[in-house]
């Protein structure tokens, strides 16, 4: 059993194989559009916090290889504690340069040269001109005699004049930078790399404000060239956060940010079963579930409960992942199974993690496990759930957890009443059975016990 979901795999020659979101349309849409572009072009594709952009981009970039594309990632955030985006974004260009595959000696000695040159002119644009400031070489002078005064001119003089040189060697410095990029996309096309030339930069909404916004600037202004595409992953909201930030909370955030970005493209949110599925596999639970509760079902259990009471709930791809690093503390610090339900535990991670206050409430027994189901079934998939049999099972055990003995007994002689009338549905009679089935048993009040304490405990860790 893995104590946390691992980085996905990316097969190289089937880098969908494990795509559990159903990403690869969107891929190859997007490879279909960049292919048509030769100008200069900065696009983001958009989603949510856990949304998976890093694992989709990652995909993206190895079906880019497999289709003769030229793509170079970076992770802005791995790059985050450089003072500025620039040096660490191109020393990722060089690393990218010396390792491309499936060129000739003499291919990879011109691109080595390219790399080189990249380096030597990228020293020289990154070189920051010191401030000349005139009031700090004149303060007090020019009340002194002329002497002085005609001194202070001169330095003043020479300090424009230095400015004016030094804008120059930047500019020529600039225009070397950008002809050392310009041949490496042609080498590269004389080699039968499909064009243009493809940048691929994640995890830029993590890093610090100031510095995101550098880099943005650095690719808007430094890596403005016929035939290189950028394609940024970004969380929209978490971005536009980190310019009000840098501007000022009255900035029209949007606006500032179609100054890099050309062309948006939104993600559509993943279908909320898809993930859990994945990590239920990728963590070995189902095996774990089949083999500490002698059950074979068990997992399946869980995982349906789990399913439709995250979905209700709305949590997101990374509140799923962390509910799942929650389960792994409690597989390894709980010294017993026995009494563990599959549906309550299901049940009682989501509230942990998507509503702690509802969790909170409920479990100290402040609010009736009612209003549990009634938030369940405010929504579409909430109400079907909780009319089929996964979803009695589920009110069942819940209910025998948290309920007096009395209100269980009430509750079952209800569903035995409505069971018995002519014109009731089947569903009652299936409910009323297996109501009927679970309270006598009572497993569910040491089940709900034992699952609080279980992650009360987990919560003592933290990640």
């Amino acid at each position: 059993m893995k104590l946390k979901h691992s980085t996905l795999l990316i097969p190289e020659q089937t880098p969908f194989q494990f795509d559990k979101l159903e990403r690869e349309p969107h891929a190859k849409m997007l490879t279909q559009f960049i292919s048509s572009i030769e100008e200069p072009l900065t696009m983001s594709v958009e989603a949510g916090w856990g949304h998976g952009k890093t694992t989709f981009f990652r995909m993206w970039a190895q079906h880019l290889k497999n289709e003769n594309f030229s793509c170079i990632s970076f992770n802005a955030w791995e790059g985050d504690y450089s003072d500025d985006p620039f040096i660490p974004f191109v020393s990722e260009i060089r690393k990218a340069m010396t390792e491309v595959k499936g060129v000739s000696g003499e291919v990879s000695g011109k691109l080595a040269d390219i790399s080189e040159l990249l380096r030597r002119t990228a020293v020289q644009v990154a070189k920051r001109t010191l401030p000349v400031a005139a009031k700090v070489l004149t303060a007090g002078l020019l009340d002194t005699d002329a002497i002085i005064e005609q001194a202070a001119g001169d330095a003043i003089a020479k300090a424009i004049e230095h400015k004016f040189d030094a804008y120059d060697a930047d500019r020529k410095s600039l225009d070397n930078f950008k002809a050392a990029l310009t041949s490496a996309v042609k080498v590269l096309k004389e080699q039968g790399r499909k064009s243009p030339l493809i940048f691929m930069i994640d995890e830029l909404d993590r890093c610090r404000p100031t510095y995101a916004l550098a880099l943005l600037e650095r690719i808007k202004h430094i890596f403005n060239v016929e035939g290189i595409v950028f394609v940024l992953a970004i969380d929209r909201e978490q971005l536009l956060e980190s310019i009000r930030t840098v501007y000022g909370s009255q900035t029209d955030a949007g606006r500032y940010l179609r100054r890099f970005v050309d062309y948006r493209y939104s993600l559509p949110d993943p279908k909320p079963d898809k993930y859990p599925h994945h990590l239920m596999s990728a963590m070995n639970f189902r095996d774990q579930f089949a083999r500490v509760t002698g059950d074979a079902n068990a997992g399946n259990h869980f995982l349906e409960t789990f399913i439709a009471l995250s979905t209700c709930f709305g949590m997101r791809l990374r509140d799923q992942e962390h509910a799942f690093s929650v389960l792994t503390v409690v597989w390894r610090t709980l010294d017993s199974w026995e009494d563990i339900n599959p549906f309550i535990l299901a049940a009682l991670l989501v509230l942990k993690v998507a509503d702690e206050g509802m969790y909170s409430k409920l479990v100290k027994r402040e609010i009736n496990v009612q209003k549990l189901f009634d938030h369940i079934l405010k929504s579409s998939a909430g109400v079907k759930f909780m009319n089929e049999n996964y979803g009695y099972v589920f009110e069942a055990y819940m209910s025998v957890g948290t309920e007096t003995d009395e209100a269980v007994a009430a509750r079952v002689e209800d569903l035995k009443m409505r069971a018995a009338q002519s014109d009731a549905h089947s569903d009652v009679a299936q409910k009323a059975h297996i109501f009927q089935n679970i309270g006598p048993r009572g497993s569910g009040r040491q089940s709900f016990d034992k699952v609080v304490k279980s992650l009360e405990m987990a919560s003592q860790f933290k990640n």
